[in-house]
C-alpha cells in the first residue's frame, strides 16, 4: 500500500496546514476506494479549518470565556449548558467546536463540568470566571 500511495501521491507543496496534515491518511483512502471515510473525512476537514481560522482571530481560551460571559449576562450563578455556549460561539464570533472540544476546554481551565437534565452542564463558578476574564482582558458587556 505504501507503495503504491509513494508513487501516485502529488508533490504538490499547500500552504494549507489543515490539508496537509490530512493528506496522507486521505491518499489511504482514495487508494483503497473507501468512499464513505472520505465523506467523513472531508467534514472533518471543513470542522478543523474552521477552528484554525477561528484560532487565527482569537486565542480560543479568550472567546470561550467571551462566550460564557454572553452566557451567563455577566452573572455566573447558575449552570450553563455546554450546547448553550456551542451556540453562542458559533452565532457570535463563528466558532464551530463540538461539545467535545468545548467540554475539554472549560476543564483545562479549571471548570466543572457535570452532567444532568440530560445535558452537560458548566458548573456556576463566578469567583473563576472573573479571574479568568480580569486575566484576559475579557471585557463583561
Amino acid at each position: 500500500m505504501a507503495d503504491i500511495i509513494r508513487r501516485y501521491r502529488t508533490e504538490a507543496n499547500t500552504s494549507d496546514r489543515v490539508g496537509d496534515a490530512w493528506r496522507p491518511i486521505t491518499e489511504i483512502a482514495i487508494t483503497i476506494g473507501d468512499a464513505e471515510w472520505l465523506g467523513y473525512q472531508l467534514g472533518e476537514l471543513r470542522r478543523a479549518q474552521q477552528m484554525l481560522q477561528a484560532g487565527d482571530q482569537y486565542e480560543p481560551e479568550d472567546v470561550l470565556i467571551k462566550a460564557i460571559v454572553v452566557c451567563c449576562n455577566g452573572n455566573f450563578n447558575e449552570a450553563i449548558k455546554l450546547k448553550d455556549i456551542k451556540t453562542k460561539l458559533e452565532s457570535n464570533f463563528d466558532v464551530k467546536w463540538t461539545t467535545q472540544n468545548i467540554h475539554a476546554m472549560v476543564v483545562s481551565l479549571g471548570f466543572t463540568v457535570r452532567f444532568y437534565q440530560g445535558y452537560d452542564h458548566l458548573v456556576a463558578n463566578n469567583e473563576l470566571l472573573t479571574r479568568l476574564a480580569n486575566e484576559r482582558n475579557v471585557t463583561w458587556e
